[in-house]
């Protein structure tokens, strides 16, 4: 038997305890799918790409995947998908044109939600013959969410910090249907928002301009990707000459909702003066710090934040990058770190083959992992230049909810010259702009400029490309392998201070645990202290060298010539 929230009026949403809103939209999400509604989630009010394709899920299936999602999603309800008709009242300005277009009428009981700034009342549409219409005629405060849209629903949390909560919940009246006076003024075409546009011919020139600005103005007001989508498209049929082709206005909408969240202040209207908020000293150091929480394995890797990885071809760059993602989505430690369990990866593999993609996941203990995506795309892709390659990987990140990403190895991922500044720079800013709008570490591997000889010294200059890889990266670091079974772990950079920056660590590897810190790492080296005593004192026993470091006659005897390789000259034999 489903449990209903208890006080759906005041269940928490909004600030305050964080595990008693995540469990308030837990008990809401499930009461909404004993109603047969279909609900996906979204940041503040912007759906992931593909929440139009959500169906009504069972109890089971909503319970799995908002045990993930509550923490620090808002709900939203996809009206067609729940055969739902959603009147969207935006104020008082909303509230005068509902009794305009009642005329007297009396509204029935239906569920009502208190939002952010005004209403939602929920009624049936059964029959799925309705469209939503937003922003209709003069009135701007009076919507309608139907068909192919979706309403925020309780317990989300609001921009400006209301709660949404219902004041006739869904569980206690049943939606009516819509009633005739408002079926009549959504269903009228005689003065939907193209016809109240001027008749002015937009031509050649100022049509991508003019358009853009309609749909910069329309997302500020809350409109949704399909909805953009419809409104220019009646504009550009009415008045463009010659009207833009389909696949323009698409990419003009997706880049308006890529750019803007729904309803979010533009700060500026597009094509004016950019305005730029000032704040004090003071007033920027008042603001929250960002939660502890973002730190998925200790200072190494954290939410939102760029870590390159550099090492040379083989030596173990990709193993590397799976064991991190082990620990974060385990919550099991790595070197000196804890992972926090976090929900889910992707690993974007542009270079390897199945054989040693196969080999690399058993080996990090992720061969049986459902909490890892992986994509193989051994072509490589090319972010800087191909929309269709941008799309797609855009795709994958609005619907993943992941909180750790890898994209293997990084001079796959564009087709430019990876030393050229324009190029790459263009590349990191599409990569920053997804992390920072999903919330995720990026892990990005990177190859070296050269082979590392012996005890050749490792800097930031080593690896492979053009600087701007580095300059935005909050973490850089790099593996180098010494022998077989150990490497060295350099810390070449930290944003926020947190690492021992110019130190290195040594690691043990082997494919059954990995890597993990050599625990005798900054103990003298058997190697160190021989060419130490031999320094000292030249004719130095090989007795006294094999009893200070253990070491067989044999390995003395090299340990001399390498002394003698470094003097220029021969050592005089020792006494024995």
């Amino acid at each position: 038997m489903t449990k209903f929230p208890s006080d759906a009026k005041n269940s928490t949403g909004g600030g305050g305890d964080a595990a008693a809103r995540a469990d308030a939209v837990r008990q809401h999400v499930l009461a909404y799918a004993a109603l047969r509604w279909a609900i996906v989630p979204c940041r503040g009010k912007k759906a992931g790409k593909g929440w139009d394709r959500a169906t009504v899920e069972a109890a089971d299936t909503v319970a799995g995947k908002w045990s993930v999602w509550a923490a620090d999603r808002n709900v939203a309800i996809v009206a067609g998908k729940s055969q739902l008709a959603i009147v969207d009242i935006d104020g008082d300005e909303g509230e005068r044109e509902l009794q305009r277009v009642l005329n007297g009428t009396s509204l029935p009981d239906t569920p009502t939600a208190r939002t952010g700034r005004g209403r939602h009342l929920y009624f049936a549409d059964a029959r799925g013959d309705l469209a939503p219409r937003v922003g209709k005629g003069d009135a701007t405060g009076l919507d309608l969410r139907a068909g192919a849209s979706y309403v925020v629903a309780p317990p989300s949390v609001h921009e400006n910090g209301a709660t949404y909560i219902w004041e006739t919940a869904p569980w206690d009246v049943a939606p009516p249907p819509l009633p005739e006076p408002l079926r009549r003024h959504f269903t009228a075409t005689s003065t939907t928002t193209a016809a109240h546009t001027s008749e002015l011919v937009i031509g050649e020139g100022s049509r991508r301009d003019t358009l853009f600005k309609l749909a910069a103005s329309l997302r500020h007001k809350g409109l949704i990707e399909p909805e953009i989508l419809a409104a220019i498209s009646a504009v550009n049929e009415q008045r463009c000459r010659p009207p833009l082709d389909v696949a323009e206005l698409e990419h003009l909408a997706r880049d308006v909702g890529d750019r803007y969240e729904a309803g979010e202040e533009l700060g500026h209207e597009p094509g004016e003066p950019l305005r730029l908020e000032v704040l004090t000293a003071r007033e920027l150091c008042e603001l929250p710090d960002p939660p502890a929480t973002d730190q998925l394995l200790g200072p190494l890797v954290v939410r939102s934040q760029r870590v390159v990885l550099g090492a040379h071809t083989g030596e173990g760059k990709s193993t590397k990058c799976l064991q991190i993602i082990r620990a974060v989505l385990t919550g099991e430690p790595f070197l000196d770190w804890q992972g926090t369990g976090t929900p889910r990866a992707l690993f974007i593999d542009a270079e390897q083959g199945l054989r040693s993609i196969k080999r690399r996941l058993r080996e990090a203990r992720l061969a049986d992992s459902d909490l890892l995506d992986f994509v193989r795309v051994p072509d490589g892709l090319a972010l800087d230049q191909n929309p269709r390659h941008v799309d797609a990987v855009s795709e994958l990140l609005e619907h993943g909810n992941y909180g750790i990403v890898a994209l293997d190895p990084l001079y796959k991922l564009h087709a430019g010259d990876s030393n050229e500044e324009r190029a790459a720079t263009d590349l990191m800013r599409t990569l920053d702009a997804w992390r920072e709008r999903h919330q995720f570490a990026l892990l990005l591997p990177t190859h070296c400029r050269k082979p590392m000889v012996g005890s050749t010294a490792f800097t930031i200059h080593d690896l492979f490309g053009s600087t701007a890889y580095l300059r935005g990266a909050e973490v850089v670091l790099g593996l180098q392998r010494k022998s077989d079974g150990y490497a060295r772990l350099h810390f070449l950079k930290d944003r926020d201070g947190d690492l021992p920056i110019g130190t290195t660590v040594g690691l043990l590897f082997d494919r059954e645990h990995g890597y993990r810190i050599d625990p005798s790492d900054g103990e003298p080296k058997k190697k160190d202290v021989a060419l130490a005593m031999l320094e000292s004192d030249p004719a130095v026993t090989d007795e006294e060298l094999i009893d200070a470091t253990g070491v067989t006659q044999r390995t003395v005897q090299r340990y001399r010539r390498e002394f003698e390789e470094h003097l220029g000259t021969p050592l005089e034999e020792p006494a024995q």
